[in-house]
């Protein structure tokens, strides 16, 4: 599926997308959290025109009555984030079931649906390795290129496209 494609896929379920830089993380515009849109008009003018070549965003915060917000969890050689998530699962309990991507560099980004208005955290309080997306922030979604050159792409081939949004875990409050 092209990123069109699967942005207005993303768009049925009330998603609100954002083109991102080829070899970047970040959207190629200004006040990108206001632009982001599940609207099929304003995708389609955006992807079959001046940002034919960007890759697809997912911005976190407002969904419908609720707030989309990501877990993204980093493995790199010097810490792993799988591991702090592991560790805070012992001390809390497992993570409900949902849906994840996995990232270009191998990690996870792990999605849920919650009552609150969660903000953006990447001052490690969580622990190493793991950030929260929330209100006023975006992850890279499939089939989006990560600046290493792999793909996003959806774990077990379940996509948030597919899914009803109830189907979405509530994340614990």
């Amino acid at each position: 599926m092209s990123v069109l494609q699967t942005a207005l896929a993303y768009a049925q379920r009330d998603i609100r997308v954002i083109p991102i830089k080829q070899g970047e993380k970040r959207p190629p515009m200004q006040g990108w959290q206001n632009a982001a849109t599940s609207n099929p008009t304003t995708i389609t003018q955006w992807f079959e025109g001046q940002f034919k070549n960007c890759g697809l965003g997912i911005a976190t915060g407002a969904f419908r009555d609720r707030y989309l917000i990501v877990i993204d969890i980093d493995d790199r050689p010097e810490y792993r984030g799988s591991d702090t998530l592991a560790d805070l699962e012992q001390l809390h309990g497992k993570l409900p079931n949902t849906v994840e991507v996995i990232t270009g560099t191998g990690g996870r980004h792990i999605y849920f649906l919650t009552d609150l208005p969660i903000r953006n955290e990447a001052s490690g309080r969580l622990g190493q390795g793991i950030d929260i997306r929330g209100v006023g922030g975006q992850v890279l979604a499939p089939p989006t290129r990560h600046p290493n050159g792999k793909n996003y792409e959806w774990a077990e081939g379940i996509s948030i496209a597919t899914q009803r949004p109830a189907d979405i875990s509530r994340s614990r409050s």
